[in-house]
């Protein structure tokens, strides 16, 4: 009952403010622990981040080191040749192919240049016929001293093995977008990377020591073209079958061992 003319007296503790600064505390203890809870979040992210990134940086060193070996190895060794009735075949991009793919073009372009130097060092040691087009210090016929130009040979068509291959495979995996595992990718790219290989040496061969190549070869200069047709066209293509075989069958088993999710650079982890 309240009294005529007599204002109802509110409850303590009812009014508007009171009831502002009870709903703010009431709320303030949910907020901390949201808050909380979201930078708990956070700091775990960056933790794992950090985490992966080590442990990227650890596989491409480790993978890097490995591939670098396997090419020396087989720069320096047979085992870079596969004995086939009527040539020799050569396999010794493979781990250059792999690397360009796997790690990057960066990455590549050293392994190529490993790959370069190795011939360099075979053709100045133990010389062949036409060994003036890969060393400056093998004289060409008929002279008595050898010319750089045989370091673009040996060391241009090298590098860009480790190079081209990874944009091949970045453009048939968008195409593909991966549906079958990347086989299609790292068939591309392994062909690519063979023939990088055989045409531009042998381009450059043409291009520079025409002559000297058609008197080391006891053939006409006008025959030139024909032969390096020939060997582009054989030993080139059965090259890039064999790369086409070998890299998918070799990359698909390195991405199924190794983690590499987290590695930058690399086309083929970029999507796995």
């Amino acid at each position: 009952m309240t009294r005529r003319g007599v204002a109802p007296q509110k409850m303590p503790g009812t009014d508007e403010a009171t009831v502002k600064v009870k709903t703010r505390f009431a709320l303030d203890g949910p907020l901390k622990n949201m808050t909380w809870i979201l930078r708990c979040i956070l700091i775990q992210e960056r933790q794992q981040e950090v985490y992966m990134k080590r442990n990227a940086n650890k596989y491409t060193f480790v993978t890097a080191a490995m591939l670098a070996a396997i090419t020396l190895a087989m720069g320096f060794t047979p085992l870079g040749f596969i004995p086939l009735p009527f040539i020799k075949l050569t396999i010794i991009h493979i781990p250059v192919i792999l690397g360009s793919i796997l790690l990057g073009p960066q990455y590549g372009a050293v392994l190529g240049f490993l790959f370069g130097l190795t011939s360099l060092v075979n053709n100045t040691m133990t010389p062949a016929v036409t060994s003036f087009t890969f060393s400056p210090f093998i004289p060409l016929p008929g002279t008595a001293q050898g010319t750089p130009l045989a370091l673009l040979i040996c060391f241009v068509p090298r590098i860009l093995v480790g190079i081209f291959p990874y944009y091949a495979f970045k453009g048939v995996d968008k195409l593909t977008k991966g549906r079958d595992k990347h086989v299609a990718a790292f068939a591309v790219g392994g062909v690519v990377g063979a023939l990088t290989n055989t045409v531009f040496v042998m381009s450059l061969i043409w291009l520079f020591f025409s002559d000297a190549y058609a008197a080391a070869k006891g053939v006409a200069p006008e025959a030139v073209p024909g032969i390096i047709l020939g060997i582009v066209s054989f030993n080139g293509v059965i090259e890039a079958v064999a790369a086409g075989i070998l890299i998918p069958a070799l990359g698909k088993a390195l991405l199924r061992y190794t983690k590499v999710g987290t590695v930058k650079g690399g086309a083929a982890v970029q999507k796995v």
